[in-house]
């Protein structure tokens, strides 16, 4: 089984939204980037157990957009993957993953590679992160 489908691993990951909350308890929103899908249950199941109200959304690469059909479809949907300046979000979904997302996760969306460029570069210059050496042609 994959770390990402261990429910162990799904709930130590849950504890990344329960020190946002307990940090900063009236969110509206928390934005979670989604790939094999233990970080974005663990942070909806930890989220929505402390403020039912909170909106949880997974974050994705147009380039690995899995969850995003899944999710919508209510299903396992196929998806072409293609290169991404984002490849950490790159990856494959678990049939209880997307059982527990259903159930917690209000919603997925996608970011446009230029998107993901930009907030690299901004990144960057702002908090002189260092960025790898991708940069959109």
């Amino acid at each position: 089984m994959p770390a990402y489908e261990d429910p162990v691993v799904i709930a130590a990951q849950g504890t990344v939204g329960l020190e946002a909350l307990w940090d900063q308890p009236d969110f509206d929103v928390i934005l979670v980037p989604a790939v094999g899908g233990g970080l974005i249950c663990g942070v909806a199941i930890a989220a929505k157990t402390m403020n039912p109200n909170v909106r949880v959304i997974g974050v994705q690469s147009e380039a690995s957009p899995p969850w995003y059909y899944s999710f919508h479809a209510k299903q396992m949907v196929d998806v072409e993957y293609k290169e991404s300046l984002a490849e950490g979000l790159f990856g494959k979904i678990g049939e209880e993953n997307l059982r527990l997302a259903l159930n917690y996760v209000d919603d997925f969306i996608l970011v446009k590679e230029q998107d993901i460029a930009e907030a690299m570069c901004w990144m960057a210059q702002h908090h002189h992160h260092p960025v790898k050496k991708y940069y959109p042609s």
